[in-house]
């Protein structure tokens, strides 16, 4: 079984102060390379980064993420993990209470399942995945295959109003 300690410390030192979150300073064709290079990058450059440091050392991870907040503007990108009963989230800066703890789940509780844009979804490439990615920066595109996991999110321990942690600020998806 995978340790929410080994992904948090695995993702911490790979990443941790190695890379600053700045708002504005990559676009959604930045390559995780170039962030790296740069040591500023938005969400979906530090979760880049995390899904190869992650990788490298044989955990299997995925990118995931919110087109649109429900309840807030802006949008989101993080990481999740494989362990032996399913995938898990881990944020950039993980929580110190390990896998499937974080900010994000007070946002993912106020989500409409109705609303395409405002799913929680996770990369998939298995033709078998019902769901289908929703690029902000081009949404007329629907044709990247994802799995839709709000519900799994929705059901998770931690998503009560008023528990936010984090700047939900405008980023990069």
């Amino acid at each position: 079984r995978l340790s929410s300690l080994n992904a948090r410390d695995t993702e911490s030192a790979a990443i941790g102060d190695a890379v600053d979150y700045v708002q504005g300073v990559t676009g959604v064709h930045t390559s995780a390379e170039d962030a790296w290079v740069q040591r500023k990058g938005v969400c979906q450059d530090i979760a880049h980064l995390a899904i190869g440091a992650l990788r490298s050392v044989g955990i299997p991870a995925r990118l995931a993420g919110v087109a649109e907040w429900g309840d807030r503007p802006g949008n989101h990108t993080w990481v999740e993990v494989w362990d032996s009963d399913g995938w898990h989230f881990i944020e950039y800066y993980p929580d110190e209470k390990g896998l499937d703890h974080g900010w994000i789940l007070e946002p993912i509780a106020a989500l409409d399942p109705a609303n395409p844009a405002s799913r929680v979804v996770a990369r998939s490439r298995l033709l078998s995945a019902k769901s289908l990615y929703r690029l902000p920066w081009a949404p007329e595109r629907f044709d990247l295959t994802g799995e839709d996991r709000t519900a799994v999110y929705q059901k998770l321990p931690g998503g009560a109003p008023g528990t936010a942690t984090a700047d939900s600020g405008v980023v990069s998806f």
